[in-house]
C-alpha cells in the first residue's frame, strides 16, 4: 500500500505542469490562445513556481486515494465473494471486479474530495488560495463543509468507471496469464 501510495504521489508532482494547464484552460478565469501562450503566460506570472501550485494538497490527495482505492478494492471483491458462496451463487469475476472497482472508486474519492477541492481551488487562483491551510480554512468559511465538496458528482462518476475499467482489465490479464502459464513479462519482445 505505501509503494502505491508513493507512485501516485510522485507521478502526480510529475505531471502537475500538465494539470495546471489542463485546470486552467478548462477554466472560464483565464483566456488562453493555446498551449504555448499559456505556459508563457503562467511562466511570466510565476516563473517554475506556478507549474507546480497545488502540489501539496494533491499529494495528499493521491496518496491516501491510491492506498484506499486498493485497500476498498480488495475487502470488496473479498466480500462479494464470500457472500456469493455464502448464498450458492456463480458470479463471474468479471463482476465482482467491475463492482468492487466502482464501488472502491466511489469512496475513495468521496474521501479524498476535500483535497481535490483544495488543489483545484489553489491552481485557479493562486493569489487568493495560497497556502493548503489557508485554502481549507478560506472554503470552510466562505462556503461551510458543502463548499468541499461542490464538483463531486463528476469526479466520483469518473473515478467509479475508471476504478471498475483499471481492475477489470487489470484481473483479466493476470487470469489470462495465469491460465496460459506465462508471467506477464514473458510475453513482452524486446
Amino acid at each position: 500500500m505505501v509503494i502505491g501510495a508513493s507512485s501516485r504521489a510522485l507521478a502526480g508532482f510529475l505531471l502537475m505542469p500538465g494539470t495546471i494547464l489542463k485546470v486552467q484552460f478548462e477554466s472560464s478565469l483565464y483566456k488562453y490562445a493555446g498551449i504555448a501562450g499559456a505556459i508563457r503566460d503562467i511562466w511570466r506570472r510565476s516563473g517554475a513556481r506556478g507549474f507546480f501550485v497545488g502540489a501539496v494538497p494533491t499529494a495528499i490527495r493521491d496518496a491516501p486515494y491510491a492506498g484506499l482505492y486498493l485497500l476498498l478494492y480488495e475487502a470488496i471483491k473479498n466480500q462479494e465473494r464470500a457472500i456469493a458462496q455464502r448464498r450458492n451463487v456463480l458470479l463471474p469475476e468479471t463482476t465482482v471486479t467491475m463492482v468492487a472497482g466502482v464501488a472502491a472508486g466511489l469512496a475513495a474519492s468521496y474521501i479524498t474530495q476535500p483535497f481535490d477541492m483544495v488543489k483545484t481551488r489553489m491552481q485557479l487562483r493562486p493569489h487568493e488560495y495560497t497556502s493548503v491551510a489557508q485554502s481549507f480554512r478560506k472554503i470552510h468559511v466562505e462556503e461551510t463543509f458543502r463548499g468541499f465538496f461542490r464538483g463531486i458528482s463528476l469526479r466520483v462518476l469518473r473515478k467509479g468507471v475508471q476504478a471498475s475499467l483499471v481492475f477489470t482489465l487489470y484481473e483479466w490479464v493476470l487470469r489470462s496469464n495465469a491460465l496460459s502459464g506465462e508471467a506477464p513479462s514473458a510475453k513482452i519482445k524486446a
